[in-house]
């Protein structure tokens, strides 16, 4: 009993304590996803339509979201839970990194659990609580990072494989895995140069190039599309300057942990040993600054390499001033102050009264997109009113004659409409769902003639109505929770297509 005792001790004072607060992160988010899922997300629908057409590239992402949705499809078919089972993981992943990157800095128990719980008590729930690119974007920032970390304590270049291959799939995830790659690459030759002198980060590299290869080749046949999008989507995303791009950091960090990431980064710029580390967020940050066309998600993984140092370096601060007392104090501080920002990061609360909480913290009606407003957050906004807007259009869709609804399709504004539209209306025997958004302008117009089309997303006739020789409002689609942007949509049914529809298809591409 006493070689138990001891060994439960262990575990639950060291590495234990890391996958505790992991494992709570996970139940939180299976919580969230039983009880309160608020439905599929605008994005998940698009990244099961691109599972289906699997290829080495997209025209707004990297490829390895298809496979993973691919993956988690065939495991958990269309379950809500399963699909949001491996962000949910990636989000377990970091909370444990935060944890054991202080304990690599020679940080104690209360170190490493101020890192995690940190990083728990941030609003972190929001990139983890549905499917997308950003969370695992965020899973190979900090996972290089991590092994970085490894590399300048151990000196053995040889981490410089691994280096690489994180760089390479964060690559194939998400583009904004270049500006990582180039504080990298910036803070190697600030700070590291002594590495350029060795095989070992040119084999890295190299093994990075060789797994993004196919991603990139895909760019060259078909156009190198992602530079448009990439050049539209800073236009759509809504501006921030500098103070407003920064005051937004230390709110979805949460303000409590802004003295932790700060002294982090200040031990990082002062350690000659580390430094790599901090330009490894100050060069996105510069870039993010100064281009004022960045979400704030962009930045927010480095956070999670910068919260471990200050982490140390507080717990240091109090052990030489022996101030026990401040331990519980920072601990309970950062409890408190993430069970409070936790409603507003993944769905805790039935929808009405997310909506009065978003509606007293500030949150709600916040834009990400410039135009693009709602009652709810974005993040929570954009999960409402697709089933029911596939049950509307699907009324229209058997209102009409016999002929025209063998002939019939749907067109949209965007990808999500036509993504809820495909994966809904597949259960209902409705026509497929085209539309001249991103990699749905590549996948074109299949074999319709575009004699019959539903047609919901514009708002005015004039949008489109030019290419048909007849076009009628049938209805209007609604919702209370929706985007803005997503309500009161008329569903208009257009006749005669006056030219061939492959002859207009180039008419009807937009990429942002």
């Amino acid at each position: 009993m006493a070689l138990f005792s001891k060994a439960r001790g262990r575990l639950t004072g060291g590495m234990g304590l890391l996958v505790l607060l992991a494992a709570f992160s996970v139940a939180v988010h299976l919580f969230s996803n039983v009880v309160f899922p608020f439905g599929i997300f605008r994005d998940e629908f698009y990244y099961i339509a691109c599972s289906q057409r699997l290829a080495w590239g997209y025209v707004d992402h990297p490829p390895l979201i298809a496979l993973i949705t691919l993956i988690t499809r065939a495991l958990f078919d269309d379950s809500i839970v399963g699909l949001r089972l491996f962000p949910a993981l990636a989000g377990a992943v970091l909370i444990f990194l935060a944890g054991w990157m202080a304990r690599q800095l020679g940080g104690g128990r209360f170190a490493q659990a101020l890192a995690a719980i940190a990083a728990l008590s941030a609003l972190y729930w929001i990139i983890f609580g549905f499917l997308s690119t950003i969370g695992f974007d965020h899973l190979f920032w900090v996972l290089t990072a991590f092994l970085v970390l490894r590399l300048l304590q151990t000196e053995n270049p040889k981490y410089w494989l691994a280096i690489g291959a994180a760089v390479g799939l964060g690559l194939m995830t998400k583009n904004n895995m270049a500006f990582l790659t180039f504080g990298l690459a910036c803070g190697v030759l600030v700070s590291h140069r002594n590495y350029l002198r060795g095989r070992w980060l040119w084999l890295g590299a190299l093994l990075a190039f060789v797994i993004v290869s196919p991603y990139l080749v895909w760019e060259l046949q078909n156009g190198a599309p992602t530079l448009e999008f990439i050049r539209n989507a800073s236009i759509k995303n809504a501006t921030l300057s500098p103070l407003e791009f920064i005051v937004m950091q230390i709110l979805v960090l949460n303000p409590f942990t802004l003295p932790i990431w700060l002294a982090g980064l200040i031990f990082y710029m002062r350690s000659k040993k580390y430094r790599l580390l901090a330009w490894m967020y100050l060069v996105p940050l510069a870039i993010f600054v100064a281009t004022q066309a960045a979400r704030a998600d962009y930045l927010t993984p480095a956070y999670i390499w910068l919260l471990p140092a200050g982490a140390v370096v507080i717990e240091q601060w109090i052990e030489r001033r022996k101030w026990q007392w401040l331990k519980p104090l920072a601990l309970g501080a950062l409890v408190v102050s993430g069970l409070l920002l936790l409603p507003l990061g993944t769905p805790v609360l039935p929808v009405a009264d997310t909506l009065a909480y978003a509606q007293a913290a500030g949150f709600a009606s916040q834009p990400i997109e410039k135009t693009k407003t709602a009652l709810l957050p974005e993040w929570y906004a954009d999960r409402f009113g697709w089933q029911e807007m596939v049950a509307a259009l699907a009324q229209v869709y058997q209102a009409l004659p016999p002929a025209d609804r063998a002939q019939a399709v749907f067109f949209t504004a965007n990808y999500g409409e036509a993504g809820a539209i495909n994966f809904y209306g597949a259960k209902e025997d409705l026509p497929p769902a085209l539309s001249g958004h991103n990699n749905y302008y590549l996948w074109g117009p299949d074999d319709a003639s575009g004699a019959v089309v539903i047609v919901i997303g514009f708002r005015n006739k004039s949008d489109f109505g030019d290419a048909f020789a007849r076009v009628e409002q049938v209805g209007t689609f609604t919702c209370q929770y929706c985007r803005s942007d997503e309500n009161d949509l008329p569903i208009w049914v257009a006749r005669g297509l006056k030219q061939p529809l492959p002859a207009l298809w180039s008419q009807v591409k937009h990429y942002d």
